[in-house]
């Protein structure tokens, strides 16, 4: 009789689990997401300063040689 207390128990701390679960796997997406995106715009700076520099160099090239 006294087991058969114990299964709601039971039943609420493995939703408690699951659910708890989840949410960690939810904060670590958002880690992961938040590192991607970090990176992406690092990358971006990095090529569009490189883009920059060239430009630059290009045009005074064109206006000492002109």
């Amino acid at each position: 009789m006294s087991y058969l207390l114990l299964i709601p128990f039971f039943l609420v701390f493995i939703i408690f689990c699951v659910s708890f679960k989840s949410d960690l796997n939810a904060q670590e997406y958002d880690n992961k997401i938040n590192d991607e995106l970090k990176t992406f715009d690092y990358n971006y700076k990095e090529i569009q300063s490189l883009e920059d520099d060239e430009n630059f160099y290009k045009l005074n090239n064109n206006h000492l040689y002109q």
